[in-house]
């Protein structure tokens, strides 16, 4: 059958079909999903191949940084890229008789890191008054990373996330435990927090694992780390911890003075109070505070990683300052020689709550990420990616799509591109699980704000991410634009309009590799340099004299995206026919008509699983990814926005419902160009168990077939298989 007679006929069908349909009637078209947490050895969702040159970890020396890149120190001129999760909480200390379970699924699944967080209080069995490891907690931690290596998976994490510490075991009469923001706060300038700080690293880095007989400094597995999570100083706080903890104010007063002697110019009539209110401002004095900050936390990196070095002998590399304040003096430290890569976190329509903190109702936005200037496709131009320091990897250790935004099934695709396109270094979903049963039983809860291992859309997405970031399907941009930096400007730059490091022209992102370069002499081997601040007074965006990639393509008022690879071929849209390089699709606009209101979307790939290009493979993954929601979840729309980042609609998220997951029901007619022969293709369970035979229309290497995620009986479908 030829494919342009069978999609025309099918899609004229469906539409008479659909648009037949009440609202009501198709509000209801919600499918069942079957659970099935384990992948079939050998099926077309065995990603473990991908890992198989890495394991174990260590067999091709540590984790380095050379080149700008990750790579191992036996392997030079071979750089690594990293796709991983979360594990929070509990879920870092699974039962030890489950380790080597865990580390097979998270192989099976294709994630080849994993970052252990949330997991510092865990390790002092909660004690505020000790630094001192529990054996038990210990013990759990120590099999799972033993079975993580063995499969060549490598950890990261941070030195302190949660902890709790009492006042009183960093040396100060007071009763209480401190929070999380005032610890995070003192360690840089009071000795007695950072003696704390250094005393767990130290237990827990010199411990050695008795499940490998190597010491956790010193374990391959280990590819990196973090000082303190989300350490920016001044992280939204405002003047709260600064006025607070008094030694603030004495070390502001003493830097000022100095500075004022030194550079008059630019830092007198600065008074000597914490500046108030909103510090993401730019007036002067706000401004100074920030290079003060810098220069604090320039301090409290070298010292605190002479420690690791010089006493822990730790050979890690080290990072900080993950969080998403980022005024232009921070790139000051996170360009220096303590810091071997750059960390961020980021988070399309993170949520918010109107009554009580983490609890119910939340609002998360809903619109189409595509759509969303400010964010960019959820991190994008705005920020995080010129805090990317040029010669140094980068990566994202916090990202999600949050749920039950209905298009976060694109999130694999759009957020895999960037990173692959911009030739980042690695990527983190939060979170996996934040429990013990939750990474000891996935898909047994309901689909929350991010935890994966319940939301098997995010997890399908995943696998598109990893062909075109970890298997290198889409190539970096050849060109870079860099915004340069000289300190000595910086310092006397107090510009209204650069309260943080952000740039006016995001689609950039998808046509020259973005970041910053600071010294006092600008970088020669960029096309484009521009100076700071005189980026950010661009009226039209830089790019105009660079072409569009060949195999990217979007539209942001339509809200469509595409990728068009040799071995993959993606397309994110609400509705329209498109083409992507091998792949052609015809998505009805009936087919993606919202059951909360407004447009949903579809997101469908095309991926060789031999890795010879479309044309020439013998087996392809084909997924579809609509809408997934939980069996009794109560939500409400809202017209504005859930978050200061999105805006556009949200969701108002009153009760979250529980199992079976309801996947919304799609019927999506493709077709692909791949070689000529016979054709088969099945309906794919979660585990990449062959279902059902799907029929298949061929004409030479024309093949077309029908995407329904009612293919199978019993449950819904994401999957589909090729085989010739």
């Amino acid at each position: 059958m030829k494919q342009q007679s069978f999609a025309f006929a099918f899609f004229i069908g469906l539409s008479m079909r659909l648009c037949a349909s009440t609202p009501d009637e198709f509000a209801a078209d919600w499918l069942p999903l079957s659970v099935e947490p384990d992948v079939a050895p050998g099926s077309a969702l065995d990603f473990s191949g991908m890992l198989a040159d890495r394991a174990p970890c260590g067999a091709h020396g540590r984790v380095v940084v050379r080149g700008g890149h990750f790579e191992y120190e036996n392997r030079p001129g071979e750089p690594l890229r990293f796709w991983g999760v979360n594990l929070c909480g509990g879920a870092n200390f699974p039962d030890i008789d489950k380790a080597e379970e865990i580390a097979a699924r998270f192989a099976a699944l294709g994630y080849n890191s994993v970052r252990l967080h949330h997991h510092d209080s865990g390790l002092v069995g909660g004690n505020p008054a000790s630094t001192e490891m529990d054996p038990a907690a210990l013990r759990r931690m120590d099999a799972l990373v033993a079975a993580l290596g063995r499969r060549g998976i490598h950890v990261i994490t941070d030195l302190y996330v949660s902890r709790p510490v009492s006042w009183r075991s960093c040396g100060i009469d007071r009763d209480g435990v401190m929070s999380k923001g005032q610890f995070k706060h003192l360690t840089p300038i009071h000795e007695g927090a950072f003696s704390n700080f250094c005393a767990f690293a130290a237990a827990w880095l010199n411990h050695t694992n008795e499940f490998t007989g190597v010491r956790f400094a010193d374990d391959p597995t280990l590819m990196a780390l973090a000082l303190i999570n989300e350490g920016n100083l001044d992280n939204g706080a405002g003047p709260e911890p600064f006025v607070s903890l008094p030694e603030w104010q004495e070390k502001w007063e003493a830097w000022l003075e100095e500075k004022k002697a030194s550079e008059p110019e630019a830092f007198d009539g600065i008074p000597a109070t914490i500046p108030d209110g909103n510090h993401w401002s730019r007036t002067r004095h706000v401004a100074a505070f920030s290079r003060f900050l810098a220069d604090v936390e320039t301090d409290f990196e070298a010292r605190a990683v002479r420690f690791l070095r010089e006493q822990v002998g730790l050979k890690a590399p080290i990072s900080n300052m993950s969080a998403w304040m980022n005024p232009p003096e921070y790139q000051i430290p996170l360009a220096g020689p303590c810091i071997d890569y750059v960390e961020n976190h980021s988070y399309c329509d993170h949520p918010t709550f109107p009554e009580r903190q983490w609890g119910l109702p939340c609002l998360v936005g809903i619109e189409n990420p595509v759509r969303q200037r400010l964010h960019s496709m959820g991190y994008g131009a705005m920020g995080g990616t010129l805090k990317r320091v040029f010669g140094k990897p980068h990566v994202v250790t916090e990202f999600n799509y949050v749920a039950p935004n209905p298009h976060r099934g694109a999130g694999g695709l759009l957020f895999g591109a960037e990173a692959a396109a911009q030739d980042w270094d690695g990527a983190w979903r939060f979170d996996w699980a934040s429990s013990k049963k939750g990474v000891e039983e996935p898909g047994t809860g309901y689909c929350g704000l991010f935890a994966i291992n319940c939301d098997p859309l995010r997890q399908a997405s995943d696998r598109l991410a990893q062909m075109l970031f970890v298997r290198g399907d889409l190539a970096p941009c050849r060109d870079a634009y860099a915004v340069w930096m000289p300190p000595s400007k910086i310092t006397g730059v107090f510009d209204g309009e650069s309260h943080q490091l952000n740039t006016p022209w995001p689609e950039l992102t998808w046509r020259a590799r973005l970041g910053t370069v600071v010294g006092e002499e600008p970088p020669a081997w960029a096309r484009w340099v521009d100076p700071y601040p005189d980026y950010y007074k661009r009226d039209a965006p830089v790019a105009d004299d660079i072409p569009p990639r060949a195999d990217i393509a979007l539209d942001r008022e339509a809200g469509w995206f595409k990728v068009a690879t040799p071995r993959t071929c993606a397309v994110f849209a609400e509705g329209g026919a498109h083409e992507a390089g091998a792949l052609k699709v015809e998505v009805p606009t009936a087919c993606t008509a919202g059951a909360q209101g407004g447009a949903a979307s579809v997101t469908v790939w095309a991926t060789s699983l031999d890795g010879a290009p479309l044309a020439e493979t013998r087996r392809v993954l084909v997924g579809m990814l609509t809408d997934l929601r939980n069996t009794g979840m109560e939500t409400e729309e809202r017209e504005e926005g859930a978050s200061s980042l999105s805006g556009g609609k949200a969701t108002l998220v009153r009760k979250w419902g529980g199992l079976p997951h309801l996947v919304r029901r799609g019927v999506v007619p493709i077709e692909l160009a791949l070689g000529p022969g016979d054709w088969r293709a099945w309906a794919l369970t979660q585990g990449g168990r062959r279902l059902v035979d799907i029929p298949v229309g061929t004409d030479g290497g024309q093949v077309s077939l029908e995407l329904d995620t009612a293919a199978a009986p019993g449950t819904a479908t994401l999957f589909w298989e090729l085989a010739r």
